[in-house]
C-alpha cells in the first residue's frame, strides 16, 4: 500500500503560530479576563495534537518501509535528541548557574524530563520553570508511542488509542472526583487523549478503512461545532471544576484533530490558508525556542526599560522572547540540525544506497 510521503506542511507551522501565542498571552498578558480563559492551555494543547500527528507520521514511516525495530529505535530516538536537546539544556544549564526558578540545587528534575511528576507532587507550580512539564509530557509520551507504533503488531493501534482515550477519562474523573488538585492531571496520563487524538488523525490518512474516520476530522462542520463545545467549556473553566478538569481536554482534541487535519490536507482552504503567511510560518518554526525560553526573561529588567505600564511591558517581553528564540535558532538549533543525517544508523543508510529506503524526513 502506498503511503503519503512526510512533504512539509506550512499551515501546520501556522498552527504552531497560533499556539506559541496562546501561551505568550496567558503568561504575559494584563487583563486578567483574558488570563483566566487558559488561552495558554489551549495552546499546550494544540502543541500536543500536533505532536501526536507528526510524531505518529514519522513512526508510521519505519514500518511501512519495513525498518527493523532497533534500527529505528536508534534513528528516531537520536533525531529527537539533536532536534530538542540543545536550547532545551542550554536554558537548563543557563538557569542552574544562575540559580533561577530553583534550578541550582534541582536542575535534575527538568535534566531528567520530570517536572509534571514534581508538579503533581508538590501540587503547585515551581515558578519560572513550571512551563517544561509539556514538554515532560511529550519526552515521555515519544517513550510509549514508538512501542505503541513500531514495535507491536500494527493491530493494536487503534486499541491502544480508545485504551488512551478512556484511561484519560478515568484518571481525570477520579481526579475531579476525589477532590485532588488540577495539578495532577498534569502527569502524561491526563492528557493521553489528545495526543492520540493527534495520532489518530495521522493513522487515519494512511488506512482506506478508516476512510470515513478521516472524513469525520475533515468536515468543516465538526469543526465549527467542535470550537464552539471547546468556546463554552473555556468560558466556564474560572467557575467549574468539573468541566475544567475533566471535559477540556476531549473537547479540545476533537476541535484541534479536525484543526491540523484539514490544515495538513493538500487542497487550498479559504479559511485556513492565511496560516500559510510566510511570517506567520516563521514564527511557527522558533516557536520551540519561544516556550523555552519565555519564561525565563527578566521581567524586571524588561519593565525598566519600556517602563511597568500592562501593555507595553507585554509587548517588550514578547518581543524579547522572539529576539531570544531567533538567535537560538540560527546560532543552535539550525546548525544542529543539519547534523542529523551524519547519525542514521548504518542499516538506514545501507538501504539508502540500495535504493529499498528513504530517509525519514523528520520534524
Amino acid at each position: 500500500m502506498q503511503h503519503p510521503k512526510l512533504t512539509y506542511l506550512p499551515r501546520l507551522d501556522g498552527l504552531r503560530a497560533i499556539a506559541i501565542g496562546g501561551v505568550l498571552l496567558e503568561h504575559f498578558c494584563p487583563v486578567s479576563r483574558i488570563v483566566a480563559l487558559s488561552p495558554g492551555g489551549a495552546g499546550v494543547t494544540l502543541f500536543f495534537v500536533l505532536s501526536g500527528y507528526l510524531i505518529t507520521r514519522i513512526l508510521l514511516q519505519y514500518r511501512l518501509r519495513c525498518v527493523d525495530v532497533k534500527t529505528a529505535a536508534i534513528d528516531f530516538y537520536i533525531r529527537r535528541l539533536l532536534r530538542l536537546s540543545p536550547p532545551y539544556y542550554l536554558a537548563v544549564t543557563v538557569s542552574a548557574c544562575v540559580g533561577i526558578a530553583g534550578l541550582r540545587t534541582k536542575w535534575w528534575i527538568p535534566a531528567f524530563y520530570l517536572t509534571n511528576f514534581h508538579i503533581a507532587l508538590q501540587g503547585v507550580w515551581p515558578g519560572n520553570a513550571d512551563h517544561f512539564w509539556s514538554l515532560a509530557v511529550e519526552e515521555q509520551f515519544y517513550v510509549l508511542w514508538f512501542v505503541v507504533v513500531v514495535a507491536l503488531p500494527a493491530r493494536f493501534f487503534m486499541p491502544a488509542v480508545g485504551f488512551a482515550m478512556i484511561a484519560t477519562f478515568v484518571f481525570r474523573l477520579g481526579v475531579w472526583s476525589l477532590a485532588l488538585s488540577p495539578l495532577t492531571t498534569v502527569l502524561l496520563l491526563g492528557h493521553m487523549a489528545t495526543l492520540s487524538t493527534g495520532a489518530l488523525v495521522a493513522y487515519a490518512e494512511t488506512r482506506p478503512q478508516y476512510a470515513r474516520l478521516e472524513r469525520c476530522f475533515l468536515n468543516p462542520h465538526l469543526l465549527t461545532l467542535s470550537t464552539l463545545a471547546f468556546g463554552a467549556i473555556s468560558v466556564s473553566l474560572p467557575f467549574l471544576v468539573f468541566p475544567r478538569v475533566v471535559l477540556y481536554p476531549f473537547a479540545a482534541s476533537i476541535c484541534f484533530g479536525c484543526l491540523v487535519r484539514q490544515s495538513a490536507a493538500p487542497t487550498p482552504s479559504v479559511w485556513l490558508d492565511w496560516l500559510s503567511w510566510p511570517p506567520l510560518i516563521h514564527l511557527g518554526t522558533i516557536s520551540y525556542g519561544i516556550y523555552i525560553y519565555h519564561l525565563f526573561i527578566p521581567k524586571n529588567v524588561i519593565a525598566a526599560i519600556v517602563g511597568h505600564s500592562g501593555w507595553a511591558l507585554f509587548c517588550g517581553l514578547v518581543v524579547v522572547s522572539l529576539a531570544v528564540a531567533e538567535i537560538s535558532y540560527r546560532l543552535i538549533e539550525r546548525p544542529v540540525l543539519r547534523f542529523r543525517n551524519y547519525f542514521t544508523t548504518k542499516l538506514l543508510r545501507e538501504r539508502m544506497a540500495a535504493g529499498r529506503l528513504t530517509l525519514v524526513v523528520t520534524v
